[in-house]
């Protein structure tokens, strides 16, 4: 009640306003009944009122009462117009409720998990490394939801996200869709690309998701700050013997910027010196103190359509395993890239770290020389090689001259020894100042370390 006590009347009015009508209209309601009774008339008429149809119905509050003995021409007993009264209610009313309903700050959960924290973890932690029926692929992932899709030579900068556990998508930023399923247990992953195609893989590594323990967080051992102008095995490539004396052939892009170059052979190092270079081609000549019983042979003509032949080298490093690894394909196209008649196509897979490495016939005689590879989403078995007569000018131009071809073919078994005998490791040794500006070249080919990548 707004007023205390009895008091004997013949009327009773009582204006109300709404406290969010800027219009300050108000609604008179009447009674010969009581005080509360015109009160909640008033009330009625303005929570009924279009002019309140967009607020709470509490926002109307009395604005006046008026009370008459003798109707409403008679003697007047009260006329107080309580509006600042009642605003003063209202407004701290709605303070207390402000405060009631605040939010309390949630606090985290030591057992609440991400979804898919596991997964995200996992690719964070280790480069994704798969196989197609051709080609070995390699994801990197990076914590700015940004990464590489390589595949031989060739990369791809992609966007990535993860779903769940079992699930991420990883595309180029041009596209808007794609979706990466894997089987942890068959160790498999399935590939829909943004025109719905679907891709199947077998997943080298990781082998399985990382596990992520509900317990106080272990404290972070501090970072060892490398010094820039240190020395370090940056990344590798593949090449090969063409003479006894120690004579490699590698590319040009596998030895460049490196302070050092070691080659291993039969497992050993030893320190490479570079006799020459080609930049326009992507050949390097080196020299080492091995002496190899065997060597290849350069062929005297260059590949020919549908021609078969290996490609041999150390694909993705020591990674994998420390083994020589081959390839076999036949010869799909006479010219590289942009028409350029130095180079040849080949299905035979070349992958990073490939480079460098012979690629031979079946008589043994080096026809090209593993270059590199197209990566482009949907695109496979698109790989390059230099031709044998390109490398014959170049060595031609600076004294070397190879061994006389083989003029029969080999058995598999013979193909395989001459291989392994006569195809090396090529170590590029750099400063990490070095490694931080190759890395930050947006065209490098160079297989890098996945530490330093």
């Amino acid at each position: 009640m707004l007023i205390k006590g009895s008091v004997y009347a013949e009327q009773y009015r009582v204006a109300v306003s709404g406290y969010y009508d800027q219009t300050k209209s108000t609604l008179n309601g009447k009674s010969k009944i009581s005080l509360e009774d015109a009160k909640n008339q008033a009330l009625r008429l303005c929570k009924d009122s279009k002019l309140m149809n967009k607020v709470k119905p509490e926002s109307c509050l009395v604005y006046r009462i008026v009370i008459h003995e003798d109707g409403f021409f008679g003697k007047l007993i009260k006329d107080e117009i309580v509006w600042s009264k009642e605003v003063a209610k209202f407004e701290k009313k709605l303070k207390q409720k402000k405060i009631a309903e605040k939010p309390k700050k949630q606090e985290p959960k030591n057992n609440q998990k991400e979804k898919g924290l596991e997964l995200k973890q996992t690719l964070l932690q280790s480069t994704l490394v798969m196989k197609s029926k051709k080609n070995t692929h390699t994801i990197e992932f990076n914590r700015n939801g940004t990464g590489t899709w390589s595949m031989g030579n060739y990369s791809a900068k992609i966007v990535w996200e993860v779903i769940d556990n079992n699930t991420f998508k990883a595309h180029q930023p041009k596209y808007n869709y794609s979706l990466a399923k894997i089987n942890w247990k068959n160790l498999t992953l399935k590939y829909e690309d943004s025109r719905g195609e679907i891709w199947d893989y077998k997943i080298i590594s990781p082998k399985k998701l990382v596990t992520l323990i509900a317990e106080k967080p272990k404290k972070k051992e501090p970072k060892v700050s490398i010094d820039d102008d240190k020395i370090v095995p940056a990344g590798s490539g593949s090449g090969f013997f063409v003479l006894k004396d120690g004579t490699v052939i590698t590319n040009y892009h596998v030895i460049e910027g490196c302070e050092l170059n070691k080659v291993s052979y039969k497992g050993s190092q030893s320190e490479a010196k570079v006799l020459s270079i080609d930049k326009v081609n992507d050949i390097a000549i080196l020299k080492t103190n091995i002496k190899p019983l065997t060597a290849f042979a350069v062929s005297n003509e260059d590949v020919s359509l549908l021609e078969d032949v290996v490609v041999a080298g150390y694909p993705l490093g020591k990674q994998i395993s420390s083994a020589i690894k081959t390839h076999k394909g036949v010869v799909t196209a006479l010219a590289g890239a942009g028409d350029n008649y130095s180079y040849f196509q080949t299905d035979a897979a070349i992958n990073q770290g490939n480079s460098g490495g012979p690629i031979i016939n079946q008589k043994g005689n080096v026809v090209g020389i593993a270059v590199q590879t197209w990566v482009e989403e949907g695109v496979q078995g698109v790989h390059f090689g230099i031709k044998s007569s390109t490398l014959k000018t170049f060595a031609n131009a600076n004294g070397l001259k190879f061994l006389t071809p083989n003029n029969r073919d080999l058995s598999n078994k013979e193909l395989g020894k001459l291989i392994t005998e006569s195809t090396v490791y090529v170590e590029c040794h750099m400063t990490i100042a070095q490694i931080k500006k190759m890395i930050a070249q947006s065209e490098n080919k160079k297989a890098l370390y996945e530490k330093y990548r």
